[in-house]
């Protein structure tokens, strides 16, 4: 019979008190209450605040404490919506009422917005400053709902689509001034997939894989340079929500989204394979993408449940010391 020792190559303490701190893994035995007790990194969704305007298809940079949502659809709107932690507040609107925009930024006062449409693609881009929008230099291409990441200075734009069923492969970099060509991803992206990362360390996953405007289960990591392919997602696919910050290549947070119905699904990306933790509270697609610094804090924000909806949830992530039963 294994024993712990056997397995972990140390035996469990005996101790009178619960140990402080205490990592997440380390296990011990309480002699004073008699229990087996050890701490578990703990994932969970709760509600957090509605928002003002109900609409999917926005675009999201920022932490779940210094959020920013704007665009979407419900219809094409161009309003900017800044979160605090706890509630959402209007901020300065967006240049035109678009859905699908790209987006990316580690801050609520350093996001970049890119494509979208309205009535046709567009290729404008956009920065704000925590007050208000500024135009900047556009895209090569107009195009909509593939993803972004990195920062307002350094940020890639992965994917999209020029027509309705024609996932692109291009890439683009923009170094605060300028748009220019990257190398193209193995295969299309498109129908919003998720993006997290800085310019030298990315990755993009889910989304729907060029010539099929379905599902993916595929994720590729970004060195600046080349892409790679990385770890297989458990459900296929588009239309999700993807934060992590700029660790996202090692770390990043996939929720929601659309597998042929609305999903509740939340996975995990620690660098190597994508794990199930917790799912939402509400199965949504279109959620406001790429709102979170962290995989231990970020946010779902509006999106579909089947109809467009204001509400919030709030993602965290903690060490938590459990009392281990048989039970």
């Amino acid at each position: 019979m294994s024993t712990f020792k056997a397995i972990r190559g140390k035996a469990i303490k005996s101790l009178t008190s619960d140990p402080s701190p205490a990592a997440a893994g380390e296990i011990w035995y309480n002699s004073t209450s008699q229990t087996l007790k050890g701490v578990q990194n703990v994932s969970a969704w709760s509600a957090g605040g509605n928002m003002a305007n109900a609409r999917e298809h926005a675009a999201g940079a920022g932490s779940a404490s210094s959020g920013l949502a704007f665009g979407g659809e419900a219809p094409k709107t161009n309003a900017t919506e800044e979160y605090d932690g706890s509630s959402w507040t209007a901020g300065g609107n967006y240049p035109a009422s678009l859905e699908s925009v790209m987006g990316c930024g580690l801050t609520q006062s350093t996001a970049l917005g890119f494509g979208g449409i309205g009535p046709a693609r567009v290729a404008t881009s956009a920065g704000y400053n925590g007050t208000a929008w500024t135009a900047t230099n556009s895209l090569p291409v107009a195009k909509r709902a593939g993803t972004g990441f990195g920062i307002n200075t350094a940020a890639v734009c992965v994917g999209g689509d020029v027509s309705p069923t024609s996932p692109q492969r291009t890439v683009e970099e923009f170094d605060g001034t300028n748009w220019s060509a990257g190398n193209d991803l193995p295969t299309g992206k498109g129908n919003i997939s998720g993006g997290t990362g800085v310019l030298t360390a990315g990755i993009v996953f889910a989304g729907a894989d060029n010539p099929s405007p379905g599902v993916s289960a595929t994720s590729f990591e970004y060195d600046g340079t080349n892409w790679t392919t990385g770890g297989t997602m458990n459900t296929a696919r588009n239309q999700v929500n993807g934060f992590g910050g700029p660790a996202g290549q090692t770390a990043s947070i996939c929720a929601g989204g659309n597998s042929g119905s609305v999903s509740a699904a939340t996975e995990e990306y620690n660098g190597a394979s994508w794990a199930t933790t917790s799912s939402l509270a509400t199965a949504r697609q279109g959620s406001a993408n790429g709102i979170g610094a962290t995989t231990a804090a970020g946010i779902q924000a509006g999106g579909s449940t089947g109809s467009y909806t204001v509400a919030t949830e709030e993602f965290t992530k903690a060490d938590t010391t459990k009392t281990f039963t048989t039970s």
